[in-house]
């Protein structure tokens, strides 16, 4: 048997800032993807920085393997690249 594949669920993320609440979403791994839960480090895939302070504040949908994320995020990518003006 081969090592299993860490899964990611999307939540929806929060995290206090002056003047009031930073919101985002992102794909998390699915252990650590709980209500409530606050994030200690997590890295902002595009530019490599680890940000703090991030909070759970929903999560849902299916999970899905990393490499189904990543091809649908190269295609997401692709799309836009054809598509922008």
């Amino acid at each position: 048997m081969g090592r299993r594949q860490q899964m990611y669920v999307m939540c929806q993320l929060v995290k206090p800032v002056e003047g009031g609440v930073a919101r985002m979403v992102s794909w998390i791994r699915e252990e650590v993807a709980l209500p409530g839960r606050l994030l200690v480090n997590l890295e902002d895939t595009d530019t490599g920085r680890i940000e703090h302070g991030w909070r759970v504040e929903s999560a849902g949908g299916p999970a899905y393997p990393e490499n189904v994320l990543m091809t649908r995020s190269r295609d997401h990518r692709k799309q836009r690249a054809a598509s922008d003006i």
